[in-house]
């Protein structure tokens, strides 16, 4: 019953990936054609030239955001944004930027971003930022620690964590967010 599944980052490790998750990805992803899917590249898989986002040919329910970018769907009431790494590093705030958002929608940013220090140079962004965005619910990666369900000055946002562990370091629970966004309440 899911109508969107959001991807905030590092799909992939590297611009490296196997025929085999390939053909995976396109079949998993079009299976479901009437769930919507939204990708934001992270530092991990940025979307270049060399990227697999640039060769795979993923089904058209799947979107991957480049630049900062809109897609409305209006049958949901829903405008989900997105930004998505370029380069292995990016100075920009993800979550700034962005038109006026559509009050009487719901809006949903998918993004890379670090919120663990204002220096970081994989999308930098604080609390104060998520609060000043003004979106109903901020999809959040990089950080591989899930958060849960965090707010700040109205604004959802979360880190799922990944899915499997990047090191010995990454232990624990592992998965991902199911949930429900509507206006005032995630």
């Amino acid at each position: 019953g899911a109508k969107l599944f959001l991807v905030s980052g590092d799909l992939f490790d590297g611009s490296f990936v196997t025929k085999d998750t390939e053909e995976f990805l396109i079949e998993q992803f079009g299976k479901y054609r009437e769930l919507k899917v939204f990708i934001s590249p992270g530092n991990h898989d940025p979307f270049n030239a060399v990227s697999p986002y640039s060769t795979i040919k993923f089904p058209e329910n799947v979107h991957v955001f480049k630049d900062k970018e809109r897609v409305s769907l209006p049958e949901l009431g829903v405008d989900v944004y997105g930004f998505g790494f370029t380069e292995s590093s990016c100075s920009a705030c993800p979550v700034l930027g962005y038109p006026e958002l559509d009050k009487e929608k719901i809006n949903i940013l998918v993004c890379h971003g670090d919120t663990s220090s204002p220096l970081s140079t994989y999308g930098p962004l604080t609390k104060a930022d998520i609060a000043a965005s003004g979106f109903d619910y901020v999809a959040l990666g990089h950080i591989h620690k899930a958060s849960g369900v965090l707010c700040e000055g109205g604004v959802s946002y979360a880190y799922p964590g990944c899915i499997e562990g990047r090191g010995f370091d990454e232990t624990g629970y592992k998965g991902g967010l199911s949930g429900t966004v509507s206006k005032g309440e995630v």
